[in-house]
């Protein structure tokens, strides 16, 4: 199998635009409301769907939008520039805003998708202009053709 080569921030915010759709998809489908009824002191669960909370479920697609635009802003095969690193950067605090409010009912669903934000984010900032590993490197060749320790010509 081949493996892509996307960049690591696109790869990380792919992933997490796909398990904020997984969560969402979660919610439509788990029974997740409790509805009680007062005269027969009966409690049953419900889906989001079943019980017509249209309004939870447009709240519900802000972190598809958020890890989206995110996507969208981000370049698939090279470093993002600045103004997608800023995307990223506030499409997560917005994410941890909304995980922060709906922590008690359902945002504990959409935690996967911030720790993946989180690592595009810190991603985004690590640079790689100066790393590219042993191979073509001087210094540290281990064929004595450079960077070592110079003799001198006494002779």
């Amino acid at each position: 199998m081949r493996m892509t080569k996307w960049d690591r921030i696109y790869l990380f915010l792919f992933v997490a635009t796909i398990l904020s759709v997984a969560g969402f998809m979660v919610l439509l489908v788990v029974p997740t409301l409790e509805v009680f009824d007062f005269e027969t002191g009966e409690s049953s669960y419900r889906t989001l769907l079943s019980d017509g909370q249209s309004g939870l479920l447009l709240l519900y697609l802000l972190p598809i939008f958020l890890a989206g635009s995110a996507l969208l802003a981000s370049p698939r095969y090279k470093e993002p520039d600045k103004a997608a690193k800023i995307n990223i950067w506030l499409s997560l605090a917005a994410l941890y805003l909304f995980i922060g409010l709906q922590i008690e009912y359902a945002g504990i669903v959409f935690v996967p998708t911030v720790v993946m934000m989180t690592a595009a984010a810190v991603a985004s900032m690590v640079s790689r202009k100066g790393r590219r590993g042993l191979v073509g490197s001087e210094a540290e060749s281990k064929s004595g053709r450079g960077g070592g320790k110079r003799r001198r010509n006494k002779g």
